[in-house]
């Protein structure tokens, strides 16, 4: 088979897994509407509310992932100039596939004299550590919070060790120049740094808790069986991680549903797993465009007129100001 062919096979073979999975979560809402509508009184406005907060907050860190990784790469920015790249270009991943959100950073960074290549990098290498954390967080946290989930899908456990190696930063930075190359962009102007990188997992695994918690706050509410705050945290990493790997899906939709449906089903009836699993999308969406408004409000444009970008790989000319008897010198670095 072609390499072309192959492409339209892989196409049509996740398009069908994401078309069934939303399927099943719709004829599963469908068949339980009247027990789902008996379990909205459940949610009350201050646990829904700290689980918005979980989430706003998540959605903050993993901003931050990127920015020290932007840095790490040679383009430290600040927070609201990084934050307006990175939560605006996200608005792309509900567009089917991931190219859309990278693209959007590459042309916001443009603004701030990023090279696009270094911005099309940070974007992945964000993905990458974002999944290869998720995945080990996945493992770790449902291995103990769910014994019989563990033996059902055992296989799910060579994630940590897999992920732990991942994490290498020059074996990290050898696979983000293949992907990098896959794309048709130039490699990373130098590898990643173990500190640049531990710095971003940090932020990244951060994340992952904090989005985590908004599943304990909304599952809290609605009657578990058991208790479920290392479940809902390696539940969702797990169906985030799920989601995003089938990309016909617009930002998951569906595939992460089924897995958050069939994680916590094992604390949760099916009536209130449903009602967890719609909510969390909604709050997920409305933190998205809450933090889309925010970088508009308060980041503004890029002070001065848009300075011409850099190309890429080199690096932008300091700014130069004239002394005291008019002789120009540079600003200190």
């Amino acid at each position: 088979m072609s390499r072309v062919g192959r492409r339209r096979l892989l196409h049509v073979v996740r398009l069908a897994l994401s078309t069934l999975a939303v399927a099943f979560v719709a004829a599963a809402v469908v068949r339980r509407w009247s027990d789902i509508a008996g379990q909205l009184d459940q949610l009350t406005l201050g646990w829904t509310l700290l689980a918005f907060g979980f989430v706003l907050a998540g959605l903050g860190a993993n901003a931050l992932t990127w920015k020290a990784l932007l840095a790490d790469l040679g383009s430290p920015l600040p927070v609201a100039a990084a934050g307006r790249i990175f939560l605006l270009g996200q608005l792309g991943k509900y567009l089917p596939g991931t190219v859309w959100a990278v693209y959007a950073q590459m042309e916001l960074g443009a603004r701030y004299a990023v090279p696009r290549r270094r911005s099309a990098a940070t974007s992945i290498v964000t993905i990458v550590l974002g999944l290869v954390a998720g995945a080990v967080l996945a493992a770790g946290a449902l291995a103990i919070a769910s014994p019989d989930l563990t033996r059902r899908f055992w296989p799910l456990l060579l994630a940590i060790p897999l992920g732990l190696a991942l994490l290498w930063p020059p074996l990290l930075s050898a696979l983000i120049d293949r992907a990098l190359r896959l794309i048709r962009r130039e490699p990373l102007e130098h590898p990643l740094t173990p500190r640049g990188v531990a710095t971003a997992l940090g932020w990244s695994l951060l994340s992952w808790v904090l989005l985590g918690l908004h599943v304990w706050a909304l599952a809290r509410e609605l009657g578990p069986s058991r208790p479920v705050l290392l479940l809902a945290v390696g539940a969702f990493a797990a169906a985030w991680t799920i989601g995003f790997l089938i990309v016909v899906a617009p930002a998951g939709v569906g595939p992460r549903e089924a897995v958050l449906v069939l994680v916590m089903g094992a604390a949760l009836t099916t009536g209130p797993v449903l009602l967890l699993a719609l909510v969390s999308r909604l709050l997920m969406t409305v933190g998205d465009a809450v933090w889309a408004l925010v970088a508009v409000l308060l980041s503004g444009r890029p002070a001065g007129p848009p300075r011409r970008p850099a190309a890429d790989g080199a690096v932008p000319a300091r700014p130069v100001e004239p002394d005291p008897v008019g002789r120009p010198r540079r600003l200190p670095s």
